[in-house]
């Protein structure tokens, strides 16, 4: 765009910002960042700040990302400034850091929160004590959201994927047993576990907020809905067919990992459209490079 010579506004930099967030640019980001008012004219925003705090945390500069936000003025630093710092931290195994800045944000007068903004950093602290296995703490924030959300729009969305096949929409849910083919599809659940065992696959069960068993674990994460809707795609469509799939969530690390080593396994290129991004699976590799 520079060298076409157009003008570079405030929504073009919010994009490349969050291009830059989705891909690990980190070091683009910082440059365009810090240069947004004197080379390009434009005022740094929320929206800005919030998007480079997201690159940071992403990458896994966390300590940067904190000290970013706390000498920040202009713009001032909201509550999706601070998500975006505390949810990457979960991701990254920083448990300790999100410990000790909840409380500084749930207390902080500064800091404007809605009732839905609050259930969300509830859950953020419910899943960090079920990551350091404190289930007594992680089962008594889940009671006490239960007893603040009230009515329609209150309760957690659950996660749920769509194929369309033969011109019909089918729609799954996490361990969903609805689908008329639900067998079918359990067994070749359990034919791709078996092949990707075989193949070295281990699932990633930190992220499993439950008190169970590892097997259990393994179980949940290879019931997700994303996993049924991939399923029902590889025996209802001929070898060699792309799958096209939509999310409502992001896409767990887990689920990630495996689509693509089922795209290899299979032979099959696999689209999936999540909360955040597409993904194109093909051979192994996702056009994510790891980022979304």
């Amino acid at each position: 765009m520079e060298e076409e010579g157009i003008h570079l506004d405030a929504k073009a930099m919010g994009a490349a910002l969050n291009a830059c967030s989705h891909s690990g640019l980190v070091d683009e980001a910082r440059n365009l960042y810090v240069n947004m008012r004197s080379r390009y004219g434009v005022e740094p925003g929320t929206i800005h700040l919030n998007s480079f705090v997201d690159c940071l945390s992403r990458a896994k500069c966390l300590d940067e990302a904190e000290q970013f936000i706390r000498k920040t003025t202009i713009p001032k630093p909201d509550i999706i400034t601070w998500m975006a710092l505390l949810g990457p931290c979960r991701w990254h195994g920083d448990e300790e850091r999100v410990k000790r800045l909840l409380p500084e944000i749930f207390n902080s007068k500064d800091i404007q929160k809605t009732h839905d903004d609050i259930i969300g950093l509830k859950l953020i602290e419910a899943n960090v004590y079920a990551g350091l296995g404190d289930w007594d703490r992680h089962q008594a924030i889940h009671q006490q959201l239960t007893r603040d959300s009230h009515g329609p729009g209150r309760q957690k969305v659950p996660g749920r994927a769509w194929i369309e096949v033969d011109g019909t929409v089918n729609s799954f849910i996490a361990h969903d047993v609805l689908h008329p083919r639900s067998k079918e599809i359990y067994a070749e659940l359990d034919r791709l576990e078996e092949e990707m065992q075989r193949a070295g696959f281990q699932p990633d069960t930190r992220f499993v907020a439950h008190n169970v068993s590892d097997t259990e674990k393994k179980r949940l994460l290879c019931h997700h809905s994303e996993k049924l809707a991939i399923a029902f795609g590889l025996i209802s469509t001929p070898d060699g067919t792309p799958l096209l799939l939509t999310k409502n969530l992001r896409v767990c690390p887990n689920c990630h990992a495996a689509t693509a080593l089922i795209s290899k396994l299979r032979n099959r290129e696999i689209i999936v459209r999540d909360a955040n991004r597409f993904h194109h699976f093909k051979n192994g590799i996702c056009s994510c490079g790891g980022y979304w």
